[in-house]
């Protein structure tokens, strides 16, 4: 996405450099029965509770309002003037993707005006007539800042040309097209569904924004019902948005909720010995942390009148998270425990690298939560000032971290960690720094340069295994990582990392990728695989464990469930005792697996989960169990009315809140399963359809109303969508040429799981000679796919081919290993 991540915002902590327990004083019982005589009065205050602007907070709190003056957040997005730009509106010409754009500005009525006047490339473009749009707001502020335009009323879309405010130096101060492909029809083209503001930024950018969303009809998304949206079903317009917010910017509001209980609060006296002031979202502001004698690193000490981590973390997930919303009110109002509100992106390939590194833009939360330090209880606040949002000791003028390690000094003494023996490279050099080895960066947007947040050890072992990133190779990039590895394990047989001995998940996997890799060799070059897989069970029984205990991270757990094989009855108990985990991420990692279970398991196992208080939870059961609805023996069993009830009331939530983010990709998509697995096909192709409205091009969509119409026996119907996502997935694997191997993998299966499907619908109207076209184009693009193989040599065979077909069925390498490729062969041999 081609949207600048906002910078972390987080409030102070406090080390206790003693080897003293600190005993909170005892509590005043008498003040907190007198406290608790107003709680009902402080409770409805919250819930009636409306913004009311950053301004007003200013005045009891100016130190912390101009600490987020200084913010990323409060210049997340704004109204463009004089203020908010800092672009290079003196009529600067940029050639870019489409054309040129020159951008202008104009007083008018003594306020300067900022304009981008856009001229196409060529006369024969589909946008030939130059246009002149007024740019509306601002986007950020560093690295980029980028500009919003109106191409339609309400419709707010991100130009693809930005402003990099870096100093001149470092390569800044001049204009940046972002822009991947020059195919307007591109999904990331700034006209399209991704660089929409409204549905892909404003809830991050804003306080108290409402999307608004509607279709053809101009039937808002808010409370619709499956009754109401067919009318609009065969439209190929997008949405249009009537958007709403508060204040253009992420304000006060955004992280404590609206604060009109929290002035109430403060203006009644009687009021203000509650806990929550009237705030409806409660962060923790300081926490406590404790150096132990003869401990390299601090311990958290829980004090009895603190909040707990993870309500801060959760705070922050809002928005630096990728996720799936979830809730039928605006996301920044009054839940505190996020999981309410949205449905997290666990940690899975693409999006993240095998052992869990950033790939993708994941905004922290995912790489955050896999770590140790977040495990212990370390959040946000502990590293970033809660308003400035800046790295504790960052320097404003310079642009700068800190240059000491001070912020992880605050809890990794330095006598052992910032040390040669500890980092082994010279003391002063920037190698040396924590961040440099634990936080590594990766670029997005061309210039904007973000740290991982996982804190992991680097393993050049690992990465020669996974063919993953690592820090040593970046730096010596003249080097192997076999020869990084090597030199890797020298230091720690000569001064062991600090470590309790027992395994973790970084060494679980390292093992496993070694005994997997050396497994597939064997079996490759046919050698004796007893010992191996002998070993294998033996890290079984330890991902068992690590799953069990209280000191794996939960999104590690997630990520030992999601490669889990569910080939034993440990396997499967392991499996169903996750369902109980304390962690929410942990259980919907267990229940995205039980969804492939059996429905009598899957009932078993899921159905209590519809009960679940956390509402991603029973979300997550929900569509696992939807297909219920539509089975006769569930439907008729008279002991099965309880659940019958809960699981349509769980669907009817279910349905309502992904209908109320309609506007978003995810949720039409989501739309159209949880209906298909209940079979209402009139509400999956229209929720293909809309889909397909926010994001012509996209391939599951096209490929999945083409079955839908298959299904239907409509494959006129399919055949355009078809034929359409062929030319998407040509498209898309002749950009990916050049990308990591595993991408461009993915674009040649993808076209050839298309091709497949193609070839098929022409085979079922017996039309033979067009049918082994895509089929042969399948097997080209992936010749290893004995399905694609199988039916081209029956097509083959429907055109009195079968001699030809004969000849490439004994010469395949696939033949010996697949029985369906053998018994053709047999039945076919003369």
């Amino acid at each position: 996405m081609a949207v600048a991540l906002v910078m972390y915002f987080m409030p102070s902590s406090k080390i206790i450099d003693t080897g003293l327990s600190i005993v909170p004083q005892a509590e005043n019982v008498d003040a907190n029965i007198q406290a608790s005589s107003n709680v009902a009065a402080t409770k409805s205050i919250i819930e009636q509770a409306h913004f009311v602007g950053s301004e007003t907070c200013t005045s009891c709190h100016q130190a912390q309002h101009q600490g987020w003056q200084q913010s990323h957040h409060s210049q997340a997005f704004a109204p463009a003037n004089a203020d908010s730009v800092v672009g290079d509106f003196s009529t600067v010409s940029v050639n870019y993707s489409d054309g040129v754009a020159v951008f202008e500005q104009q007083l008018i009525d003594s306020k300067t005006q900022y304009q981008i006047r856009l001229t196409p490339l060529s006369s024969d473009s589909s946008d030939s007539i130059e246009q002149i749009y007024p740019v509306v707001y601002t986007l950020g502020i560093y690295p980029l800042q980028q500009y919003i335009l109106e191409t339609h009323p309400g419709n707010y879309q991100v130009f693809a040309v930005a402003w990099d405010a870096r100093k001149a130096e470092q390569g800044g101060q001049r204009w940046m097209d972002l822009t991947t492909s020059d195919a307007t029809d591109d999904t990331l083209h700034w006209r399209q569904y991704f660089q929409n503001w409204n549905s892909q930024c404003a809830s991050c950018h804003t306080t108290n924004f409402e999307t608004n969303a509607a279709f053809a009809t101009n039937t808002v998304f808010k409370n619709k019902t499956p009754a109401n949206i067919t009318a609009d079903a065969n439209s190929n317009k997008s949405p249009t948005f009537t958007s709403t917010w508060s204040e253009p910017a992420v304000s006060c509001e955004s992280c404590h909720g609206p604060a009109s209980g929290h002035i109430q609060w403060a203006d009644n006296k009687e009021n203000n010995e509650h806990v929550s002031k009237g705030l409806v979202r409660q962060l923790a502001t300081e926490d406590y942390w404790q150096f132990v004698a003869n401990e390299p690193i601090a311990q958290r000490l829980t004090s009895n009148n603190d909040a707990t981590a993870m309500p801060v973390i959760d705070g922050c997930a809002n928005c630096h998270s990728l996720r799936q919303p979830i809730s039928t009110i605006s996301h920044e109002s009054t839940q505190t425990d996020w999981l309410n509100n949205f449905e997290p992106t666990r940690v899975r390939e693409p999006l993240y690298f095998a052992d869990g590194q950033i790939r993708e833009e994941d905004f922290v939360y995912g790489s955050f939560t896999q770590s140790k330090m977040a495990h212990a209880g370390v959040t946000c606040l502990n590293c970033h000032d809660a308003h400035s949002g800046q790295v504790k000791g960052y320097d404003a003028q310079q642009l700068a971290l800190p240059s000491n390690d001070g912020v992880c000094a605050q809890c990794h003494r330095a006598d052992v960690f910032a040390v040669e023996t500890h980092h082994h490279h010279p003391v002063e050099s920037e190698s040396a720094r924590c961040v440099s080895c634990h936080m590594p960066e990766r670029t997005y947007m061309g210039v904007d340069e973000r740290r991982d947040h996982s804190f992991q050890i680097p393993s050049p072992a690992l990465s020669q295994l996974l063919d993953t990133p690592n820090v040593c190779t970046e730096c010596h990039s003249n080097n192997s990582d076999a020869w990084a590895a090597e030199k890797v394990e020298a230091w720690h047989a000569a001064s062991p990392i600090i470590d309790n001995g027992e395994m973790d998940f970084a060494d679980w996997l390292l093992e496993f990728s070694r005994l997997n890799n050396r497994l597939v060799q064997a079996r490759t070059d046919n050698e004796d695989t007893t010992q191996l897989i002998s070993a294998l069970t033996t890290l079984e029984n330890k991902r068992y464990t690590l799953l069990a205990s209280t000191k794996t991270p939960a999104m590690k757990k997630s990520m030992l469930l999601d490669t889990m094989p569910i080939n034993s009855q440990q396997a499967f108990d392991t499996l169903v005792l996750r369902l109980s985990d304390d962690d929410v991420v942990v259980r919907l990692a267990a229940i995205s697996i039980i969804r492939n279970f059996d429905i009598s398991h899957r009932q078993q196992l899921l159905m209590p989960l519809l009960k679940d208080p956390i509402k991603s939870v029973r979300f997550a059961a929900t569509l696992a169990l939807a297909d219920l609805l539509a089975t006769p023996q569930f439907i008729s069993q008279q002991n099965n009315r309880k659940n019958k009830r809960l699981l349509k009331e769980n669907v009817r939530q279910f349905i309502e809140a992904y209908e109320y983010h309609g506007d978003l990709l995810g949720s039409q998509m989501t739309l159209a399963d949880i209906n298909r697995q209940m079979k209402d096909w009139d509400a999956v192709v229209i929720a293909y359809q809309r889909a397909l409205q926010l994001v012509p091009t996209y391939v599951p969509a096209l490929v999945n109303l083409a079955d839908v119409y298959r299904l239907q026996q409509a494959d006129n119907k399919a055949e355009p969508l078809l034929l359409k996502a062929i030319a998407v997935t040509a498209e898309n694997a002749r950009q990916a040429i050049n990308d990591p191997g595993d991408i461009y993998a993915f674009a040649l299966q993808q076209q050839a799981s298309v091709e497949y499907a193609l070839g098929l619908l022409y085979a079922r109207a017996k039309n033979y000679s067009k049918a082994i076209v895509p089929l042969d184009n399948a097997v080209q693009l992936s010749p290893a796919n004995t399905d694609y193989f199988y039916a081209s040599l029956l097509m083959l065979d429907a055109l009195g081919e079968r001699n030809k077909a004969l000849e490439l069925l004994r010469r395949s390498p696939l033949t010996q290993n697949n029985e369906q490729l053998t018994a053709l062969l047999r039945q076919w041999q003369p």
